[in-house]
């Protein structure tokens, strides 16, 4: 051990003096070192203090640990023949902007030889048989992180916080296709990007859009291309080479082509208003009136008349028994509406009989009708005309049917 004192006291100092000489003495030390071999059980109770440049070094090369160097990093050296520079585990403090905070650095060491890219590794293992597999996390100078192994759990309540992202950078991309992912193009807003064009998007609970067509499987009648989750068995489906199905139930209902519509199934309209009068009505008059307020005989008790709202057109249906008691006069039986819309019956919208050369030649017969109307509430009533002589009616029915 190296140091700066007074001279040695003379041989012929007595014993006394020279305890009194070496208590007085003040050891400098300016390095402690072993020529060989090793120094341990080095206790220090004070505070080791080491100037700016000062530094602990375990060894003067290969495989090595120093503390100190530039900006307070622990410096490992891996004794790696291609290595020339080290590897930093370093603490640096804030840049006094912001709050202060630690910044911790881990930067793998430098190479030379076209080998790997200067990376950093963090390696955890377990102490369980699998140890030889640890966690690794690995940075590289393209600023890419990449886990091993590629699966890996989180634990309960881990949550992950991205960016929005863009439709060109989506926030989750892939390493060899970066602009085909997930992003976020507003709030409450997800979309799917392909080739950096966002092509699907699910805008909050309003709607989910898409830029590109939607083809699924050709179906079945039981499972149907589109159904619903509580009645799997009823949708539409390809029934056909251009032809689309409608399925019920599991059984077809109806099919449409370019030039057909099929139905499968009889037909049944839910909104259908009727009016129907059994009872037997004469009349003379040549103009059309109301069932109940025919003349020149016995008028309806009351009129056939029904109220439905409608849209811009109806089909109405007209059937009854028609006669007359003079050869060859003729016979109408038609519709008049009021209401959202006001139309006058006519002999082209009737159910119409002409007695063939003989009086009282009766027939029983419908026809059928399309209307244009104003969409509302509208009300249509039958009324009839003869041409000559007295003119019998009875079982007047008449049906609506809103289109």
């Amino acid at each position: 051990m190296a140091g700066y004192f007074d001279p040695l006291p003379k041989p012929d100092y007595d014993f006394d003096r020279l305890l009194r000489w070496l208590r007085t003495v003040e050891i400098a030390p300016r390095a402690i070192f072993a020529t060989s071999g090793t120094i341990e059980n080095l206790s220090i109770t004070g505070t080791l203090t080491m100037t700016t440049a000062g530094e602990i070094k375990s060894a003067a090369s290969g495989l090595r640990v120093e503390i100190g160097g530039s900006a307070g990093n622990i410096q490992l050296f891996s004794g790696d023949a291609s290595e020339v520079d080290e590897g930093r585990l370093g603490a640096v403090a804030g840049d006094g902007t912001a709050a202060e905070q630690i910044d911790l650095r881990l930067r793998g060491p430098a190479r030379t030889g076209g080998g790997s890219p200067v990376t950093a590794f963090i390696n955890i293992r377990s102490e369980a048989a699998d140890a030889s597999i640890p966690l690794q996390i690995v940075f590289d100078t393209s600023n890419t992180l990449s886990i091993t192994p590629p699966e890996f759990k989180l634990s309960d309540g881990f949550v992950a916080m991205l960016e929005d992202g863009s439709a060109a950078r989506p926030a989750l991309e892939f390493n060899n296709d970066t602009n085909t992912g997930i992003w976020r193009p507003g709030a409450d807003r997800l979309a799917l990007v392909t080739g950096g064009t966002q092509r699907f998007e699910i805008n909050g609970s309003t709607a989910v859009e898409s830029t590109l067509p939607f083809r699924g499987a050709v179906g079945s009648t039981s499972t149907p291309t589109y159904s619903w989750t509580t009645d799997t068995d009823t949708g539409i489906y390809h029934s056909a080479t251009d032809e689309v199905g409608v399925s019920a139930g599991a059984v077809l209902a109806a099919s449409f082509a370019a030039s057909l519509i099929t139905l499968k199934q009889p037909l049944a309209y839910d909104q259908m208003s009727s009016g129907l009068d059994t009872a037997t009505a004469t009349y003379t008059n040549t103009s059309y009136l109301d069932l109940d307020g025919l003349t020149g005989g016995t008028p309806l008790g009351a009129g056939v008349i029904t109220t439905v709202t409608t849209g811009t057109r109806a089909l109405v249906i007209i059937s009854g028994e028609l006669w007359d008691d003079t050869a060859n006069a003729e016979v109408f039986l038609s519709f008049r509406v009021s209401g959202a819309t006001t139309v006058a019956s006519a002999d082209s919208s009737s159910l119409y009989h002409r007695g063939a050369g003989a009086a009282n030649d009766r027939m029983g017969a419908s026809s059928v009708h399309v209307v244009t109307l104003t969409a509302g509430v509208n009300t249509f009533e039958l009324q009839a005309r003869a041409t000559a002589g007295t003119a019998s009616l009875r079982r007047s029915r008449l049906q609506v049917v809103p289109l």
